[in-house]
């Protein structure tokens, strides 16, 4: 991926998450729909790769898997302020305790997670935000927020 390098664009980071799920569509049957909403003048920015993918991965696994009515997951990515966010919605079975339990448990509980927020740990430092909040059976949305970088050449500035 990426050709060995840890930053992509958020063109290609988002393409490779549309090709991923085009992929588990024709697994899961063409139970769900994607929608993916990319503010234009930001496709070309710096990220880590692979931000989405968990994210995705998360709704398939843990959101859709199971349901009874047709599945959603919605991918947005947009500049807010000087960050750029990164938010996967699905409108999964949710996460049942995630109020009580809070969100470090969610993400302890898993690789997927655990090894996203270790690698943007790694890059950011604390400069980054991982929220999630969801409504069992209604809703499930997911939200990272990085540094806006843009692209200079190979290299990416803050």
């Amino acid at each position: 991926l990426n050709k060995g390098k840890e930053f992509t664009t958020v063109s290609k980071e988002v393409e490779h998450a549309r090709e991923y799920l085009s992929i588990q569509k024709m697994l899961y049957e063409d139970r769900f729909d994607l929608e993916i909403e990319v503010q234009e003048d930001i496709r070309e920015y710096k990220v880590i790769k692979l931000i989405i993918h968990p994210l995705v991965e998360n709704s398939l696994v843990h959101g859709l898997e199971d349901m009874d009515e047709r599945g959603l997951i919605r991918i947005e990515v947009f500049k807010v302020n000087e960050r750029i966010a990164f938010r996967v919605l699905d409108n999964g079975k949710g996460i049942p305790g995630l109020a009580e339990r809070g969100l470090q448990s969610i993400i302890d509980g898993g690789y997927g997670l655990k090894n996203l927020q270790e690698r943007l740990r790694l890059y950011f430092h604390k400069d980054f935000t991982m929220d999630c909040r969801s409504i069992p059976a209604i809703e499930t949305v997911f939200e990272i927020t990085v540094p806006a970088m843009i692209s200079e050449g190979d290299e990416a500035s803050v």
